[in-house]
């Protein structure tokens, strides 16, 4: 989920109301959990607002956070792959998936990538997706909520885009439930 233009309509400088009550009819309708695609997940500061609001409106906190590659279409693919390959099932250890090495190999090696590679982004990445076993549930489908244009060529139905300005709406909390309860 994207905050700006999401849960924060253009113009405004505090989470909507409104938009958060559609975010949580959403969670309640369809029992989903959360994951920060937002370049608020940068920020501890902004990471632990949306958390107390969560809070406040009785919904589970924040269940991750993409990883950061410059581009959000992959970030949002990378999470959506590799996460029911997780967990090895004897040592109960993080597993990644042949995507998430694939994912990882380009963004420290490549020279396209939209940021200098850090010595260390493997170990944040895996440090940034580890989830603890308790934590393991089966993704059985997932909607992407942006206020930018996501083309995902085989996930085109995930994806619901919302006015900037206006945010996310009834009309389009609607089709988010209908997506998260096809499965």
């Amino acid at each position: 989920m994207d905050m700006n233009g999401v849960i924060v309509p253009k113009g405004e400088n505090a989470m909507n109301e409104r938009c958060l009550n559609e975010l949580q009819r959403i969670v309640q309708e369809t029992n989903c959990r959360i994951v920060l695609s937002s370049s608020w997940r940068m920020s501890s500061f902004a990471t632990e607002k949306i958390q107390i609001k969560l809070k406040e409106l009785e919904m589970q906190p924040l269940f991750g956070k993409t990883p950061w590659s410059g581009k959000r279409i992959n970030e949002i693919l990378f999470w959506v792959e590799s996460w029911n390959n997780y967990v090895d099932e004897e040592t109960k250890s993080w597993r990644p998936s042949k995507y998430f090495e694939n994912f990882l190999n380009f963004f420290t090696t490549s020279k396209e990538t939209s940021f200098p590679p850090k010595q260390n982004f493997r170990e944040e990445l895996l440090f940034e997706t580890e989830i603890k076993q308790e934590d393991k549930v089966i993704l059985t489908s997932w909607v992407a909520l942006d206020d930018e244009d996501l083309v995902i060529p085989k996930s085109k139905n995930n994806v619901i885009q919302t006015q900037s300005e206006i945010g996310l709406t009834k009309e389009l909390a609607d089709q988010a439930i209908a997506i998260l309860n096809r499965a």
